[in-house]
């Protein structure tokens, strides 16, 4: 939204949306904790009894083969300190089971400490304050993210192409594979640890039309291979590379 529209909220709009949401609304319920009894609670709820079942009202997001587009760069300036280079990924995949492949790829381009951002722009060339990646499934792309001193965007972005393409080429250790792994099945894990992320995790399950438990989850993640790995690096093309200097 923006933030313009605010001005025009009023009570009398909110209580309207409100019986809106109420009247028409998918409405899902998740319960964590000791739920002995909670069906019956349920069922038996007089509000609840007078809802009848509705589809969700919203589009489910498959994934679909994206077209190769141009490579763009953006460079806008800013009053800051450090430099942000942002480099948006398209993944070119044709199967919704290759998600894990690309989580593991990506784990490896810059998941966490041990990934090759990390390890060659931050530790080895010192480029950058801060340098890694993260997988959007909704939109079929992964984000590149680095902080870095001005002065270096050009050898910054030379060594996040060279670790693009050292992945392309296949020059990937069975050590990145495990620690990608081991990596994404302890943040798997973790969901179990708290209810409210618990709840998250198995609501966007419902959001995605899948159902997915931690167990199979976390067999999908060990099930995926080197050549697969690959497979993902050769569907990544750069959509847009974007800088924001002073």
């Amino acid at each position: 939204g923006y933030v313009e529209d605010l001005n025009t909220i009023t009570a009398i709009k909110l209580y309207e949306y409100y019986k809106k949401m109420i009247s028409e609304c998918k409405i899902d319920i998740f319960v964590s904790g000791d739920i002995n009894g909670v069906t019956q609670i349920v069922e038996q709820n007089i509000n609840i009894q007078k809802l009848q079942e509705r589809k969700p009202n919203y589009k489910i997001n498959k994934i679909e083969p994206k077209e190769t587009v141009q490579e763009k760069e953006i460079k806008e300036e800013m009053d800051v300190t450090q430099g942000k280079i942002t480099i948006g990924l398209d993944l070119h995949l044709d199967n919704e089971k290759q998600q894990y492949d690309v989580m593991v790829y990506n784990a490896i381009l810059g998941g966490g400490a041990n990934s090759r951002l990390f390890q060659n722009v931050r530790e080895k060339e010192s480029l950058a304050y801060t340098a890694g990646s993260s997988y959007l499934k909704p939109k079929n792309m992964i984000f590149i993210r680095c902080g870095i001193e001005i002065q270096n965007y050009n050898k910054a972005l030379e060594t996040v192409k060279v670790q693009l393409d050292d992945l392309k080429n296949g020059k990937i250790e069975e050590e990145d594979i495990e620690n990608a792994k081991k990596l994404i099945i302890a943040s798997v894990k973790s969901i179990t640890s708290e209810q409210d992320t618990e709840i998250t995790y198995y609501y966007g399950q419902e959001l995605a039309g899948t159902l997915i438990e931690i167990s199979d989850y976390e067999n999908k993640v060990n099930a995926v291979t080197k050549e697969q790995i690959q497979e993902i690096a050769n569907s990544v093309s750069i959509n847009t590379i974007y800088f924001l200097k002073d």
